[in-house]
């Protein structure tokens, strides 16, 4: 049992053997190397897979398409995937501040590369130089429709979806439906807009006396 153990760590590189006459010594390998390259062989692994992967759905997510998502892993998985892919513009609506704590890196990334981003959140957010919008009544909205997540890329792809209750989504390349969520969400912008205007300019009232 212990021959097979040791053939084993031989076979993985794990440990190195020398004949000595009738007798076998064994030693480890040094970790260093030993663990260089096993995070070679996983590299080399990914990539390979990667590779094959994107040789396997080609074409699948052609203009039209509709898929479902499920899982809330699966669900900021993709959205990130999808702020990471965006060349000139991200919108992208928010149920609470997880969520934004989810995907913040990657808005920040693209902020980096000029994107044009804008967030609309239903609490005040601090994420430094991306741009985030409060929906006025956002704590109502939240509780009323829970944790939702809607982010638009490029306006050529969207998924919109739950990450708290059904934990599902839909993702879509259906040049009409991105088109109606977007102008619904740049309606909503400019709703807000004028909102905070009309806030802006109104008098304040002095205390009465």
């Amino acid at each position: 049992m212990v021959d097979e153990i040791l053939n084993k760590l031989i076979a993985r590189g794990a440990v190195a053997n020398q004949s000595l006459a009738e007798m076998v010594r064994y030693a480890p390998v040094p970790p260093d190397q030993f663990l260089d390259r096993m995070r070679r062989e996983l590299e080399d692994n990914v990539a390979a897979l990667t590779h094959d992967l994107k040789a396997i759905t080609t074409g699948s997510a052609a203009p039209g398409s509709t898929w479902n998502l499920a899982g809330r892993k699966n669900i900021l998985a993709y959205a990130r995937q999808m702020i990471e892919r965006a060349q000139s513009e991200v919108a992208v609506v928010v149920g609470d501040d997880d969520e934004l704590d989810e995907l913040l890196p990657q808005l920040q990334e693209a902020r980096a590369r000029t994107v044009a981003l804008v967030v609309i959140s239903p609490v005040p957010y601090d994420a430094g130089d991306v741009p985030v919008v409060v929906y006025p009544h956002g704590q109502s909205l939240r509780q009323a429709v829970g944790h939702g997540i809607a982010p638009i890329v490029d306006g050529s792809e969207s998924l919109i979806g739950e990450v708290d209750r059904s934990k599902s989504a839909a993702w879509t390349t259906n040049g009409f439906a991105v088109a109606l969520a977007l102008s619904c969400l740049k309606r909503e912008m400019a709703g807000l807009s004028e909102s905070r205007s009309l806030h802006a300019s109104r008098p304040k009232r002095k205390p009465a006396r």
